[in-house]
């Protein structure tokens, strides 16, 4: 494909923030003698890296690390290239963690309590979307949207009976006439997947859902 099809490809990605992993090593022509004399890929790699640095404590060897596998074998677009696929695996954890935590801090916030007349509720409902929408800067406006409307909707609130604590089983192990299950069972189990791993499971398909599941850049006006 050669530099300047590679410099397209590089350029192209900037301006997305969901890609993990590029590998353009099959691409490369190997000649870097027409890319030695541009300046502008080191430009665009500072430019890049100062960017992530204002919002993350971050290193170029940490952004490295991050990119590990992706490249595109000229050095100064691969350096670039490495420096936004870093930026977006650090957007998208950061991204995923505000939006777990405003979910749970919305929840906790815009339903009212039944008496509590001096409390958050009773504050204009602009004023207090305003004041969630500060613990989660990484998130769009529609995304905090998202997450509001889902806060607010009784029907998503968790079955409470999941959490009430079970019941010890008999020690006679016959199961029970009625429900045909032993005694302080909730029901069948998929005994191969862990707790944890379901939990990540239905957390990243709630992200997925609400379109919190990667960077979303607010609109340039």
């Amino acid at each position: 494909m050669g530099y300047r099809g590679l410099k397209a490809i590089v350029a192209a990605m900037e301006r997305n923030w969901t890609l993990e992993k590029v590998n353009l090593f099959a691409n490369n022509s190997l000649d870097e003698s027409e890319a030695a004399g541009r300046t502008d890929d080191l430009a665009d790699y500072n430019r890049l890296m100062s960017m992530v640095k204002a919002d993350f404590s971050t290193s170029q060897e940490e952004l490295m690390v991050l990119a590990w596998g992706s490249g595109c074998g000229l050095s100064h677009l691969e350096s670039k290239l490495k420096i936004i696929i870093g930026r977006n695996i650090l957007y998208k954890r950061q991204v995923k963690k505000e939006a777990v935590d405003l979910l749970r801090y919305s929840r906790l916030m815009l339903h009212k309590p039944v008496e509590a007349p001096l409390s958050f509720g009773s504050l204009p409902i602009e004023l207090q979307l305003s004041v969630l929408s500060h613990t989660a800067p990484f998130l769009s406006t529609s995304q905090r949207i998202r997450i509001f409307e889902y806060a607010v909707n009784k029907s998503t609130l968790p079955n409470l009976r999941l959490h009430l604590p079970v019941r010890k089983p008999s020690l006679d192990p016959t199961p029970s006439p009625k429900s045909g299950k032993k005694i302080g069972s909730l029901g069948p189990r998929n005994t191969n997947i862990s707790g944890g791993v379901q939990r990540k499971m239905k957390i990243d398909e709630w992200l997925e859902s609400v379109g919190c599941d990667s960077y979303d850049p607010e609109p340039v006006n």
